[in-house]
């Protein structure tokens, strides 16, 4: 791909961790690439001007505070996790103020659309990776259909696959990319991830969620099932952060930013507010492997009619080890 043929082709690189997912699981990657560009396109004069110029300031500070640890003449690298479609991140900016910026989705399609946007003297310095960077989704999706199969009943089904997920243990699976890298971003991308198993379940299941507000307005104890996907989300999000520290260099920087709460109006019944991720323990694995460079922002994104989330944004450098 290239503005002008013949001056450069992106090549993209597809990590193992992407070419383990079975091809209709990556098909709805897409589709929820496609949806969410839409979403941007739709509304974005009226709800996401704001959030968008809080996602840009953010990160471009962030950013600009990474090179100031660099050396003079040490290449500057920036690496751009979840990327997407890139419709809240200054892709062209990130391009052209580092020597080398990689992009990594589990939807590359939609960072290929991103970047055929950039001219092709800034192009020359990108490189995508089509990676799922929770490393799990192509074993969980294959083992998770493997026990449908074997499992026609439900209980017989729900036993076994909770079984499987207590047992699951994220730390170690995301993909090798070559690092250590000056600026790492990861923006919106860690509560999208850790919903993945879940929404793969209900995939191949063909069972739908129960939303988590009604689920508490069911006043019934919470299933075994549900319980350990609950667990593992909050795995992949430690998971996600500690990852985070071994892509960024001792004198890089690290944007963080993720939805917090969704929050939706349900009509008779007012405002719902639902968690996406477990703050205390949010603010934890933060402080344990992070020094914050600025104090966090939090802003409130009002996404589509009739839903908005909270959005939480740090900027962090790695802790060395005396400080931990």
């Amino acid at each position: 791909m290239s503005n002008n043929p013949g001056i450069f082709e992106l090549t993209t690189i597809i990590d193992p961790t992407l070419a383990a997912i079975p091809e209709h699981i990556q098909m709805s990657f897409a589709n929820g690439g496609h949806a969410t560009s839409s979403l941007y396109r739709s509304f974005g004069d009226r709800y996401y001007t704001s959030h968008i110029d809080n996602s840009h300031e953010h990160i471009i500070a962030t950013a600009g505070a990474a090179l100031v640890g660099t050396a003079p003449g040490e290449p500057s690298r920036a690496v751009i996790l979840g990327a997407g479609g890139c419709n809240d991140i200054p892709l062209p900016f990130i391009a052209e103020t580092f020597d080398h910026t990689t992009l990594v989705d589990a939807d590359p399609a939609s960072s290929e659309r991103a970047l055929s946007r950039l001219p092709s003297e800034l192009l020359g310095k990108v490189s995508l990776v089509g990676a799922d960077i929770t490393g799990i989704i192509g074993p969980f999706a294959h083992t998770i259909g493997n026990l449908v199969d074997r499992h026609p009943d439900m209980p017989s089904f729900d036993r076994a696959a909770a079984e499987y997920i207590r047992h699951i243990d994220p730390q170690d699976a995301p993909p090798a990319l070559e690092g250590p890298y000056t600026f790492v971003s990861s923006h919106l991308a860690m509560s999208v991830i850790a919903q993945g198993p879940g929404d793969i379940l209900e995939k191949l299941t063909k069972r739908p969620k129960l939303p988590d507000e009604l689920q508490a307005a069911t006043n019934e104890p919470v299933d075994p099932l549900t319980e350990a996907l609950k667990a593992l989300e909050g795995r992949l999000q430690s998971a996600h952060i500690a990852y985070l520290g071994r892509l960024i260099a001792h004198n890089g920087a690290v944007h963080f930013a993720d939805t917090t709460d969704c929050i939706r109006l349900i009509k008779g019944a007012g405002f719902k507010r639902t968690p996406l991720v477990d703050e205390p323990a949010l603010r934890a694995a933060v402080q344990g492997g992070y020094t914050e460079l600025r104090p966090s922002k939090a802003w409130l994104w009002k996404s589509s009619p009739p839903v908005a989330f909270s959005v939480k944004s740090f900027a962090l450098a790695p802790r060395t080890a005396q400080q931990r």
